[in-house]
């Protein structure tokens, strides 16, 4: 157990690097901090951010890692040395979330300006903005594969976009917004979005079509994890209580209870 300190404000991101060699910490206060997870050193700060920084993450190689800022910026560091690589304007507002593509080369930022950018990360230039969503975006993935950009918003819809192009390929409406969760199979063929705490549904992601509505008033599922390869749903309530569904035919399977409460 160890405290690390330096940051002056509240920190806002905490994400380790793909080899865990290194932890990478933003803050309120502007700036980030890389540490070294081994000796627990401060390693470098990085300066540049005029306000607060909402999002950090690093790329999956770990060679670069990328900040969003409510200053409506995405700054682009060097992770072995912190030195500042590139600064992306293409938001209006501040960015607060950041997710990579299954390789390297492409990432999207979403905004509060509620549209999506696709970067190309080698040359740092905008692909594309992606406008549909009307309110906050609560959700923001990119299949395995990388061909589909999957997104969630308080305007209650589910939207899904093409990456090669950049257009919207499907909207998927049967959700009410909010923090409820958003979930893509390990494979990314089945796409879910939970309509409430005891009513979910699952999606054929590559059509973009609905499959299987799952509703259950006894229920109260707080997450979601695909197992087997994807064939596989379980749904955690409260506590120690475990369901079990099948993902081909959205049967029931079983309920399982834990001998101690998950929290």
């Amino acid at each position: 157990m160890a405290t690390l300190k330096g940051h002056t404000n509240s920190v806002s991101s905490i994400v380790f690097s793909p080899d865990g060699s290194m932890l990478a910490t933003s803050s309120y206060d502007e700036t980030i901090r890389l540490w070294n997870t081994r000796t627990l050193k401060h390693k470098a700060t990085l300066i540049g951010h005029i306000d607060e920084i909402s999002s950090i993450t690093f790329s999956p190689d770990g060679k670069t890692l990328i900040s969003g800022s409510r200053d409506s910026t995405i700054r682009l560091w060097d992770a072995k040395t912190g030195e500042h690589k590139a600064t992306l304007n293409g938001h209006t507002t501040g960015v607060y979330s950041i997710v990579f593509s299954v390789g390297r080369e492409l990432f999207a930022s979403a905004s509060w300006d509620n549209t999506i950018v696709l970067w190309n990360t080698e040359i740092g230039q905008r692909k594309a903005t992606l406008k549909g969503h009307t309110s906050t975006i609560d959700f923001l993935s990119f299949s395995p594969n990388g061909q589909t950009l999957v997104s969630g918003s308080k305007d209650k819809t589910v939207r899904l976009w093409d990456t090669k192009t950049g257009t919207l390929h499907t909207v998927l409406e049967k959700n009410r917004g909010g923090d409820l969760h958003i979930v893509i199979s390990p494979h990314g063929r089945t796409l879910l979005t939970q309509e409430d705490y005891n009513t979910f549904h699952l999606w054929d992601l590559k059509k973009g079509t609905h499959r299987i509505k799952i509703s259950d008033e006894k229920i109260c599922v707080r997450d979601f994890l695909f197992i087997n390869g994807g064939a596989t749903l379980i749904g955690m309530e409260w506590g120690s209580t475990f369901h079990v569904w099948d993902v081909e035919t959205g049967k029931f399977e079983r309920k399982i209870q834990a001998q101690h409460d998950i929290r």
